[in-house]
């Protein structure tokens, strides 16, 4: 069972939760693990974290349904063999549309969800200059962990990235897989 058919399921048996409020949220990341081991054709550096740049923004106007919300990263690829901080590094970005689930408790405010979307991979090291890239579809599962503090939430943001292109030399592509756990630092606002 592919896991959107999964969580579309889960969502109908899902019994409607006691606490029902409209909210938005705005978060940033703030480092990339990468856990990957340089799958496909591309070969990179997985032995540090890396200092990611966008943002997520999730909100549940409807109650009683999931929150919805996108978010957005970006990150340097270092390929394999060359130092960190080297301006030839690649980048990485992708932009996911979210579902996520409230399984808040008392004095908590727990998320779970799912995200789909594309990857792109822009390339500006020697190592694959001239190569061709094309999105390919990835997802993310996200949990999110808040302290309420009044109509506010602080919370801190877990995303387990599964970020998929396919590159390569002009008639010679293949997929390639990075993966890793996005962290990120938010805010959430409650009516």
């Amino acid at each position: 069972m592919k896991p959107l058919a999964f969580l579309t399921l889960f969502l109908l048996l899902l019994p409607p939760v006691a606490k029902a409020e409209i909210w938005f949220s705005a978060g940033t990341p703030l480092a990339f693990s990468s856990s990957g081991s340089g799958r496909g054709v591309y070969n990179y550096e997985t032995a540090a974290s890396f200092h990611p740049s966008g943002m997520m923004l999730h909100a549940s106007v409807l109650p009683w349904f999931p929150a919805v919300g996108i978010s957005q990263a970006a990150i340097d690829i270092v390929p394999q063999g060359l130092a960190f901080g080297d301006e030839t590094a690649n980048r990485l970005s992708w932009d996911m549309v979210d579902l996520l689930f409230d399984l808040s408790g008392e004095g908590v405010n727990f998320l779970l969800g799912y995200g789909w979307g594309f990857a792109d991979f822009a390339c500006q090291a020697a190592d694959c200059q001239g190569w061709s890239v094309e999105p390919k579809e990835s997802n993310q599962y996200t949990a999110l962990l808040g302290v309420p503090y009044g109509h506010f939430d602080f919370h801190v943001t877990l995303q387990r990235v599964f970020a998929k292109v396919r590159l390569g030399p002009q008639g010679d592509m293949h997929n390639q897989q990075f993966e890793g756990v996005l962290s990120g630092v938010g805010v959430k606002i409650g009516f």
